[in-house]
């Protein structure tokens, strides 16, 4: 009896687990599902946990506390779970295993049979126990090899995991290797072979035309390599009755089929299997080929060749297309110059070819010589064309059958294959996939036809080979014998000429100047064979045009391939489009060469010379206007025409090779993963290798592009120079403050009273050039929590706290401290952190209207300020696995990456630093976004809600740009950002600090009128010694001037230039003056005053560090000892770094850097170590520690050069000894080289011990510091 209802389909599945937050962790993870949480329509003070995959809900219930009614018989651990994945399950295999999960049924993939069919699974156990099946349709993963791949876009999450993410480099580079040998074994061969007989099969009807070879030269017409006896060539115009033009005609209807073709054979190629497409082509065109020998008149060759040329023309634009879904750009040329080789060789070898069969096949079976030739020619094809559906493989992406693809190629490499070729492409558009789409977007891009004009002039150019052997007889070498082996020497030249162009071409990533540079030699030897008379000179020019004609031809398929392969329809189309249209100047080129001018040809060779001058002009106008859309590109994606980080980039392996492998692999290379889910970071944790790697810290914007897609966007617009290095790079005009010096520096005069050593005056800079002094403070210190936090609007309410705590349960957290506890932690931030990155504006920040990933932020960074790290920790975490969650767009995004950025940076783990390193990436993307979409510079604002938009974006932009360079500094990592001219310098902390709008006005119209300056006007004002010192820069200003004069030291000792040249000299003269008018500049700076009470005071005292590391970069460079701890490096590699490093010179730079770095000791030993280092470690930041690490290695350095000569002192030099002996307090007062290297020591020993903070260390880096500075101190006691 049937049943009277019917279910249609599954609600839900209730599980019961006996932890909640381990089932979700485990589901979330491993499996991608969501977690969710709602409330029981019973009991809405009940909450519950869900999870969601697709449509399906699985409800939790934990043990002993399930919900009525409920089953019978539950316990955790009794269900048997299947789910379907569209993932292979290899690659679900390999996660659970990278994770450390046990895989069950012997850890391998097992066949199973599922609701619809064949399944394959993988085994694991949830935490209860239950039974978890991941599988996928066996049918359904079969189908998908033969589906389209959709192209990236910007800001588009990939597909499936790529295999490059399991890869480590030298693996991928291994196997790279591997394929791209198996092709050069297989597909290359194969395709030179049938090309060699397309073009003999094509061609072959000009080794049958009449050569005269009366002592005149009577007029000829023939169109190939070949030269035969009169009697036996004559036969086939005979036998055919061909007269006048015929002939010329006959050869020219080829290329009008060939060209009819083309476009509709390549749409068609993209939805069909080449290994059976191709072969297919080559056997028509074999019996074609064949028939022709079936003609006994005029009216049959026509037809024969128009069919043959339409039979042909699927092979070279299919083929190169073909090749093109193997080979990456980078491998091309040099492969298409391979392919025109069997032209050149078919070109050299053919008349020989047709000698022997005239000579031994005439007439035999009754038939003429040259009908024999289309026989064996069309017969060879064919046999050729039957081995080729064996040997051509099919797409990449394509299923495997019983071709190459199916047996020469397993899955990985096809796998290999298909998404390196996807890294290499660079769409910036999505594809419908559409063949008339691709066609469309062929026809509407310039760029098609300007390399259609530059093929079609090169095949102009080219038309010489088709009359060659006449020149050739016309220069009398001597008997036909002779003649035919003159033929073969310039075309096997050629063909190396062009292998050599095609491998230069790959290895320097250009094409624009190989291609005219080819067509230039090409110019030059037609222009020698037109204007003198001698054989030997005439047959010497033969040999450079035909070599640049050669190597020019192949890589224009190459460079056009590079700029329009948006889409694989496009591509294709557009493949088609230049070879048809190129095809023109194979027809109308015979008629250039007249037979009244055999055999010199004057009129044949000057158009020769016109159109490879039009070939040269196209290549000029295509890479000018490439690298002006390149130009347009990364202005867009930059919002700068060249950026501090292309210099870095270009410079950064020679710079940093040797230890900065993540860096060196790529700046912010993000690669997002298939699912768009990032993986999660344990900050403070270690993490393997492989989780370092696979990191995505994208949260799957959509929005944002990420760097990686930036740079392969590039090669869309051609083919970028990559491999210039810094002293071969020419800086735009205007690009002032990187690296342009002056030609005729003002020569610095440095008086002696510039190096006072004053330590105390009521003025912050009683002279030019002398240090900022310290005030010290008479009422001791406290930390000013009071001067921002402004209670009730930064406190968490209970009801925001609730909000809270739904949210990050959401996103895997299920704890949270109190709310009076948060409050604190922000209480503690802007007493702290905030001091030192003002870029939050407290009277409006509200922890009511904030996103909970900022409020979360400002905890963590507040909890570390507390001496809570593990909560800061969690805090940490919770922030980011909430950003996840959220719509990632506006200034909260960017104040929230800063916060957990410099979270990471300084933690003290290496695995952070390349998170914080990532999430640098993602703020410089957002803040070019958010640039954009402001409107221009203006000089004031009648709005203060708009003028705290900008000043809020501006103040993070600076901050980013700070951050940067400092972990620049920490960890010797190229920096990024520079100062653009459209950012106006910070305003005042008193328009800062106004708390409405009403105090905001009153401000503006009672403060003095301060004229707008971009940072980059008064960074010129300070480097140009004829300006006046900018005055009334904020402090802030202040601060990030300084960074930016930092940033263009370490630049500038990064360029590698030398040290005795004029360039070194002249920008170290200008940095100098640039220092000494900023400490002018600063002392005119509203609230400048260094004292701990100060609310400023922070911000003054990293200024003060930074202009210490200033003075001491420009002596020595010890980032060398800082990249070696960053990376991980072993402490015998430290120690014996450490021993080895130089000692400054003694002059008097030194001198001046040494009384900097020992004025930086003199500010914590007057405080106390205690006051600054611990109880009052919100003024003494993570950049003092950084900065002043390095200006204790030079004055210990400095000191031990002293020692070396302890009795040639001057004043100067002895005056900053008697420093150090008074802040370091040491008890002797002598001078020798035992005193002076046992100062050294106490100078590490005092700042270790200040470092050194124990349990009251508020960022991880600190301690390491610390760390070995008391190990140099050992190793130089020692000694």
């Amino acid at each position: 009896m049937a049943a009277k209802f019917s279910v249609k389909s599954l609600d839900h599945l209730v599980l019961t687990v006996r932890s909640i937050p381990k089932t979700v962790s485990f589901y979330t993870t491993h499996l991608g599902m969501r977690h969710e949480t709602f409330y029981s329509p019973m009991n809405r003070a009940v909450q519950r946990h869900a999870l969601l995959f697709g449509t399906q809900k699985i409800n939790l219930h934990e043990a002993g506390k399930e919900f009525e009614p409920k089953a019978q018989n539950i316990m955790p651990g009794s269900a048997d779970l299947c789910f379907l994945s569209d993932e292979p399950v290899e690659r679900v295999l390999e996660a659970f295993q990278t994770a450390k999960i046990e895989v069950l049924e012997g850890a391998k993939v097992v066949e199973r049979t599922g609701a619809v069919g064949k399944i394959r699974s993988v085994y694991v156990r949830d935490p209860d126990g239950n039974l978890i099946d991941r599988n996928a349709n066996k049918q359904r993963q079969e189908h998908a090899a033969v589906e389209h791949i959709e192209e990236q876009g910007p800001g588009k999450p990939r597909g499936p995991a790529s295999i490059f993410d399991h890869l480590s480099d030298e693996t991928q580079r291994i196997q790279e290797k591997r394929l791209v040998r198996k092709l050069d074994m297989t597909l290359m061969p194969t395709i030179w072979v049938l090309y060699l007989f397309n073009y003999l099969d094509r061609n072959n009807i000009a080794c049958v035309s009449p050569i005269p070879l009366l002592e005149s030269f009577m007029p000829t017409r023939m169109l190939m390599a070949g030269f035969y006896s009169q009697a036996k060539l004559n036969r086939f115009e005979k036998d055919l009755s061909l007269h006048g033009e015929q002939y010329n005609t006959a050869i020219s209807i080829l290329n009008v089929g060939y060209m009819l073709m083309q476009l509709p054979s390549n749409m068609i190629l993209t939805r069909v299997r080449p290994s059976f497409y191709i072969p297919f082509w080559v056997g028509v065109w074999s019996c074609l080929s064949a028939a022709t020998a079936g003609t006994h008149n005029y009216a049959g060759l026509i037809a024969i060749r128009f069919f043959l040329g339409t039979a042909e023309s699927p092979f070279f634009p299919g083929v190169f297309y073909l090749l093109s879904c193997w080979y990456t750009k980078k491998e091309l040329a040099l492969r298409t110059a391979i392919l025109y080789s069997g032209l050149v060789l078919a070109t050299a070898f053919s008349g020989l070819l047709a000698a022997a069969v005239f000579s031994g096949l005439d007439g035999a079976l009754g038939l003429a010589g040259w009908r024999w030739l289309f026989i064996i020619e069309g017969a060879a094809s064919f046999v050729a064309a039957i081995v080729s559906c064996f040997l051509i493989p099919d797409f990449p992406h394509s299923q495997a059958g019983t071709t190459a693809s199916g047996w020469l190629f397993d899955e990985a490499e096809k796998k290999l294959a298909h998404e390196r070729i996807l890294r290499d492409q660079v769409s910036n558009q999505e594809s419908d996939h559409s063949l008339w789409f691709g066609l469309k977007s062929a026809l509407s891009d310039y760029r098609v036809f300007v390399f259609a004009l530059m093929l079609c002039s090169n095949h102009t150019a080219y038309g010489f080979n088709n009359f060659y052997p006449s020149i050739v007889k016309g220069l009398n070498l001597g008997s036909t014998t002779v003649t035919l082996l003159c033929t073969a020497p310039p075309y096997l030249v050629g063909a190396a000429a062009a292998f050599f162009v095609a491998w230069s071409s790959d290895r320097h990533c250009e094409r624009g100047f190989h291609i005219g540079g080819s067509m230039a030699v090409a110019i030059v030897g037609f222009t020698i064979s037109v204007s003198v008379l001698q054989t030997p000179v005439r047959y010497a020019s033969s040999f450079l045009y035909i070599s640049g004609c050669f190597a020019a031809n192949s890589m224009v398929y190459s460079w056009a391939a590079s700029a329009v392969s948006q889409t694989p329809e496009k591509r294709a189309c557009a493949t088609a489009i230049i070879n048809l249209i190129g095809q023109l100047g194979n027809i109308w080129s015979p008629y250039f060469f007249q037979p009244q001018e055999a055999p010199r040809y004057t009129l044949a060779m000057v158009l020769m010379i016109a159109f490879s001058g039009v070939s040269i002009l196209t290549c000029v106008v295509m890479k000018w206007t490439l690298q002006r859309e390149n130009r347009k590109l990364q202005a867009r994606l930059c919002e700068q025409a060249f950026s501090r980080s292309d210099l870095l980039r270009r410079h950064e392996k020679r710079a940093h090779n040797h230890h900065s492998p993540r860096v060196r692999r790529g700046e912010g290379d993000l690669r997002l993963h298939g699912d768009g889910s990032p993986l999660g970071i344990s900050i403070g944790q270690p993490c393997d290798a492989t989780t370092t790697e696979q990191m995505d810290v994208s949260f799957g914007w959509s929005d944002y592009v990420s760097t990686s897609q930036q740079m392969t966007a590039f090669w869309q617009l051609g083919d970028p120079d990559r491999s210039l290095d810094l002293q071969d790079l020419v800086l735009p005009g205007d690009y002032d403050q990187l690296l342009n010096f002056d030609p005729d520096p003002v020569p610095l005069e440095i008086q002696q009273n510039h190096l006072s050593l004053q330590v105390a005056g009521p003025s912050l800079l009683s002279r030019p050039g002398s240090p900022p002094i310290l005030e010290v403070p008479t009422d001791g210190a406290h930390s000013p929590d009071s001067h921002w936090f402004l209670g009730d609007r930064h406190r968490i309410t209970e009801e925001r706290w609730l909000s809270m705590q739904t949210d990050v349960s959401q996103a895997g957290v299920y704890k949270l401290p109190s709310h009076p506890t948060l409050s604190q932690f922000i209480r503690r931030y802007f007493g702290s952190f905030h001091r030192h990155q003002p870029f939050l504006h407290p009277p409006t920040w509200s922890p009511s209207t904030a996103k909970t990933a900022l409020i979360l932020a400002v905890c963590a960074n507040g909890a570390v300020y507390s001496l809570e790290p593990d909560i800061a920790v969690e805090l940490h975490k919770a922030a980011v696995a909430c950003m996840q969650r959220d719509e990632k767009k506006g200034l909260w995004t960017l104040q929230t990456l800063m916060l957990v950025a410099a979270f990471a940076a300084w933690s003290g783990s290496s695995d952070d630093l390349a998170f914080a390193l990532q999430c640098y990436g993602e703020m410089t993307m957002a803040v070019r976004r958010e640039w954009s979409q402001m409107q221009e510079e203006q000089e004031g604002f009648s709005c203060w809600e708009r003028w705290l938009e900008r000043e809020c974006l501006k103040r993070i932009t600076f901050c980013v740009f700070t951050l940067m360079n400092l972990i620049t500094v920490a960890y010797d990592i190229p920096a990024s950002v520079q100062l653009e001219g459209r950012f106006g310098i910070p305003c005042t902390e008193s328009q800062w600090d106004a708390k409405s709008e009403e105090e905001w006005i009153h401000l503006q119209q009672n403060s003095p009128t301060i004229e707008w300056q971009s940072a980059a006007a008064v960074m010129d004002q300070l480097l140009n010694e004829a300006l006046p010192v900018p005055q009334q820069v904020s402090i802030f200003g202040c601060h990030v001037v300084i960074s930016s004069l930092v940033q263009r030291i370490i630049l500038f000792r990064k360029a590698g230039l030398s040290s005795k040249g004029p360039l070194y000299v002249a920008e170290e003269q200008r940095i100098l003056r640039g220092l000494r008018r900023w400490q002018l500049m600063w002392e005119s700076a509203p609230r400048a005053a260094l004292s701990p009470n100060s609310p400023y005071g922070p911000m003054l005292f990293n200024s003060t560090a930074l202009l210490r590391l200033a003075y001491v970069r420009l002596v020595a460079d010890y980032s060398c000892i800082r990249s070696q701890f960053s990376w991980g490096n072993t402490t015998p590699a430290i120690e014996k770094t450490l021993r080895s490093m130089e000692l400054p010179l003694q002059n008097h730079q030194s001198a001046r850097a040494a009384l900097h770095a020992c004025l930086a000791l003199k500010i914590p030993a007057t405080l106390g170590f205690k006051l600054v280092a611990r109880t009052s470690f919100w003024v003494w930041s993570v950049q003092h520690a950084i900065c002043y690490f390095e200006c204790a290695l030079l004055l210990t350095k400095w000191l031990e050069r002293m020692a070396l000569e302890p009795t040639g002192l001057s004043d100067e030099e002895l005056g900053v000894i008697d420093l150090v002996q008074q802040v370091t307090s040491w008890p002797h007062s002598g001078r020798s080289a035992e005193n002076l290297r046992a100062m050294a020591v106490a100078v590490l020993r005092t700042w270790g011990q200040l470092l050194d903070t124990k349990n009251t260390t508020v960022w991880g880096l600190i301690p390491k510091l610390a760390h070995l500075l008391n190990l140099h101190a050992d190793n130089l006691h020692r000694a």
